[in-house]
């Protein structure tokens, strides 16, 4: 988890504005419970001159809540697409980076599902919910430390419920995490399926095997949908739950607060203040139990992700050098998928400033040729050489060499 965010502070200047607009933005959100509280207690003590004065701060409360709250929505949108937009550019060149025998063992779908599915899976499950969750966080725990001012009892009674919702995701965390990975997985056959039968579309119509690929289609299309029930249903029964004991907490609470004040601790306008902070509890606990469901599910994604994201390479820069010609000796090649040589025993050399045409008929090895930067690895040497070509070094039609 802690390698994925590292995107988050990648930009920071996003970072550094979302960390100051969140606790301003709270500030405003508890700022309400602060509001209610003056306006009862001004209307139960019977102190009509004070209406003026709460009309006028309302209506700037109003104004300048909502400036805040769209600077941090603004500001939290922002550094979330920054965040995918930098992984999508690592992955596509880690993609790029690795070897041709490597990427063609996977469908070319797998590779589709990643950028279309997968990214889009980790800004909602991860990087959407990791942003915001400093401001869920900032709202919880200023609410805590201003009911423990109102009342020890009220806040004790907010605690005990807050752990038992708390608990929820953690239960069903190993749960929730397999079946996203069965998800995952699903939709990535269900991808290489659609990817498989557009490729050879032309094939299929003119073999006329549409039912076929119908059947398997909707094959897949059901196990998709089947996966997908799953996984949202058990998210949903972990967010009924943690519903379920927030709202216990809510109404446990407002009996504990009417007691309090027959009790003379506390009076009706801080009941209402304590009713508004404990949404402020309860909103981001019941938002902190579908953050850590999401944070599971999005583990599968990251490491499958993660695997293809490597430390950049430094790139160095080979001298310009004099040579007369280029042997190859004794080169022979085989895909590890075919028993075929395309190249084999060739013996060669290239003089400096001639030109050559290298013809061969389809799968004896003429392309093999200029592509040797692909191959990897070639059991033979390139002898005499041990520097990296260019194409103009020999006015071939040549890439590049592997020379060692």
């Amino acid at each position: 988890m802690m390698k994925m965010f590292k995107y988050i502070t990648q930009n920071k200047k996003l970072f550094y504005l979302t960390l100051l607009t969140a606790p301003i933005a709270v500030g405003f959100d508890i700022g309400l419970a602060w509001l209610l509280r003056i306006i009862t207690d001004a209307g139960t003590n019977g102190e009509e001159q004070l209406l003026p004065r709460l009309i006028l701060i309302s209506v700037l409360y109003i104004i300048f809540a909502s400036i805040s709250d769209l600077l941090y929505r603004k500001s939290t949108v922002e550094l979330t697409n920054n965040c995918i937009y930098n992984v999508r550019n690592d992955l596509f060149n880690s993609i790029t980076d690795e070897s041709l025998i490597k990427i063609s063992k996977q469908n070319s779908g797998y590779y589709i599902s990643m950028f279309l599915n997968d990214l889009e899976d980790l800004k909602m499950d991860y990087f959407k919910n990791m942003v915001s969750s400093y401001h869920e966080i900032l709202n919880f725990v200023i609410s805590i430390v201003l009911l423990v001012k109102i009342d020890i009892i009220m806040a004790i009674t907010i605690i005990i419920f807050s752990v038992v919702q708390l608990a929820v995701p953690f239960i069903f965390e190993k749960l929730i995490e397999k079946r996203q990975e069965e998800l995952m997985n699903i939709r990535n056959e269900y991808t290489s399926s659609l990817q498989e039968f557009v490729n050879n579309f032309n094939l299929i119509k003119f073999f006329k095997r549409e039912i076929i690929f119908q059947k398997i289609n909707q094959d897949k299309s059901i196990e998709y949908r089947n996966a997908s029930n799953t996984k949202e249903t058990l998210s949903k029964t972990i967010y009924v739950l943690s519903f379920a004991s927030s709202l216990a907490m809510y109404l446990g609470c407002m009996l504990v607060g009417i007691w309090l004040v027959f009790k003379d601790r506390i009076t009706i306008g801080q009941v209402i203040e304590s009713s508004q902070l404990m949404a402020y509890v309860t909103g981001p606990l019941l938002n902190f139990t579908d953050i850590m469901t999401s944070f599971k599910s999005a583990k599968p994604v990251q490491n499958k992700i993660m695997n293809f994201i490597s430390e950049e390479m430094p790139v160095e820069v080979e001298d310009e050098f004099e040579f007369n010609n280029l042997k190859l000796n004794n080169i022979s090649f085989k895909y590890p998928t075919s028993d075929k040589y395309v190249l084999k025993n060739l013996d060669f050399t290239f003089e400096k400033g001639k030109k050559y045409i290298i013809i061969g008929e389809s799968g004896t090895g003429d392309s093999d040729i200029m592509m040797t930067d692909t191959i990897n690895p070639l059991k033979s040497k390139f002898k005499g050489f041990h520097k990296t070509f260019k194409q103009d070094d020999l006015g071939l039609s040549l890439s590049s060499f592997l020379l060692n």
